[in-house]
């Protein structure tokens, strides 16, 4: 039974009317939050199904107007009449396992229940456990009437947690109101259409039994069958050692709902068990206040007597959920293909996904590679040209010592240009290695001027205005080929520019200063 401690609800359904109370636990003690009744149309038949209807809709809007739906932990009592209480002695548990306790239980309740146990859904609950033996206290239901509430209940979408009885429920309630206490008890319910008579010995229920009862019929019959009740137990549970003589209860409470007491007198009480001393209870809210105890796992208050917590619903529930346990394996088998599919594709999605992944991987190994490689080619390229700039650097500061500069020379070389002649490049012969200083010396004193002319008249006038420079000791045209240029004939000519040592260096370097 796995309710909450905290608030409960408690649903009394009868053939007249439906109570509804919200029980809470605070402040160490129980506490009624919320208390609401209706009534039940009368039907000759409860089994008819627009009954259900009219009743589940009862249900549904009671619980609305008290503002606690859907509800959660809901417990649910039945009529004593449809269930089956005993109490079992049994010999000392020990050590045993609980599957060892059910299977004793069980194989006593097929001795003593006259319908079959496949038939029944039933609890039970451990009261007392001694060296010298075990009493149980044991409750049962047929599955008919268990399947018939809990339809009715689903019809309003309500789920119980726990379905006990009203014989626990009253029970329940005088107990609370610490009205049980060692020796015999008897408690008299009657709430028309049902009676019920428990007897409680040393705080613990040992006899139960209900009967059907009208307020408007004979009150001889209930006195009848609460004597019957008494004096059955006193035949079978209870005699005086010495004399042999039946004793009875010597208090017996009776609860009642508004008139139902049937305006019972002390000569009246006094023929269903002589002697006993009577204690009268006015009942509204009191017997739903037991029913919620009943699903509560803390106890009301601390003392002798804990709630009896019979659930009729435990069976029930683990062969459903058995059954939803096996249909749900039955559906994996019969979805195995589909499964096994699903799973095989989940798996070859995860596998691509690893390759993917592998593969982008790789290629980032192989895009580094590459980059690596042109960051060593490019290395490579700028060390062979920092490399050929230091030559070049040593060249120039040796012709500097020598020769006119080279930027002096190419500043005259661009002045001597005619408007009508046009340069492809200057530039200085390359050097090879291996040579002589004096020899390379020689070299750098060379330039070559390569142009584009119309005509041989331009180049003389170039080749003019070259020899009139000082920087120059000899100037020569080279050689002269005819080219194409967009589809124009013209004159690609090379000139050979020549400059001796000292020769004009610093008037040059003056000249050139003073222009700048």
């Amino acid at each position: 039974m796995r309710l909450s401690s905290k608030s409960i609800i408690a649903l009394d359904i009868r053939d007249k009317y439906v109570r509804c109370v919200q029980v809470r636990y605070s402040s160490g003690k129980w506490k009624v939050q919320k208390s609401s009744v209706k009534e039940i149309p009368p039907s000759e038949d409860n089994e008819d199904s627009s009954h259900q209807i009219q009743t589940a809709l009862i249900i549904k809007s009671l619980l609305q107007e008290m503002d606690i739906y859907p509800p959660k932990n809901v417990v649910v009592s039945i009529s004593g009449k449809d269930a089956a209480v005993r109490m079992l002695d049994l010999p000392p548990l020990g050590d045993r396992k609980a599957k060892d306790v059910e299977e004793m239980i069980r194989y006593e309740l097929m001795m003593h229940l006259p319908v079959n146990i496949e038939q029944m859904g039933y609890d039970y609950q451990i009261v007392q456990s001694s060296d010298m033996g075990t009493k149980i206290l044991t409750a049962g239901a047929k599955r008919s009437v268990l399947n018939r509430l809990l339809k009715l209940l689903s019809l309003a979408s309500v789920y119980p947690d726990a379905l006990t009885t009203s014989s626990f429920m009253l029970f329940n309630a005088l107990a609370e109101k610490e009205e049980i206490g060692n020796g015999r008890f008897g408690l008299v319910c009657l709430r028309e259409p049902d009676g019920d008579a428990v007897v409680c010995e040393d705080g613990n229920l040992t006899y139960a039994r209900s009967f059907a009862f009208q307020s408007n019929g004979e009150k001889e019959q209930v006195i009848r069958e609460l004597h019957n009740s008494f004096d059955t137990y006193s035949r079978l549970h209870t005699s005086d050692a010495e004399g042999g003589e039946k004793s009875s209860v010597s208090v017996i409470h009776l609860v009642t709902e508004g008139d139902n007491n049937l305006h019972l007198t002390e000569d009246d009480l006094s023929r269903i068990a002589p002697g006993a001393q009577w204690k009268l209870h006015k009942a509204e809210d009191d017997l739903a206040f037991g029913l919620a105890l009943a699903g509560s796992r803390s106890r009301a208050k601390p003392g002798p007597l804990s709630p009896l917590r019979v659930n009729l619903l435990k069976q029930v529930v683990r062969e459903r959920q058995a059954a939803g346990r096996k249909a749900m394996w039955a559906r994996v088998g019969r979805m195995a293909p589909a499964i096994a599919i699903i799973v095989l594709l989940a798996i070859s999605g995860m596998l691509w996904y690893q390759v993917y992944r592998a593969g982008g991987k790789l290629q980032l190994l192989e895009d580094a590679r590459q980059a690596n490689k042109q960051r060593g080619d490019q290395v490579s390229k700028l060390i062979k040209t920092e490399e050929g700039l230091q030559k070049q650097a040593k060249y120039l500061d040796w012709a500097a010592e020598d020769y006119p500069m080279v930027s002096y020379r190419l500043y005259e070389i661009a002045l001597a240009i005619p408007d009508s002649l046009w340069l492809k490049e200057v530039k200085i012969p390359e050097q090879q290695s291996g040579r002589r200083k004096r020899e390379q010396l020689q070299s750098i004193s060379k330039l070559y001027v390569i142009g584009y002319a119309h005509e041989q008249r331009q180049i003389e006038e170039f080749l003019g205005n070259l020899r009139k420079c000082d920087c120059f000791s000899d100037v020569k045209q080279e050689s002269t080929s005819e080219a194409r240029l967009a589809s124009e004939k013209i004159l690609e000519f090379k000139i050979g520019l020549t400059s001796n040592p000292n020769r004009g260096n610093l008037a040059s370097m003056s000249n050139f200063a003073k222009r700048l």
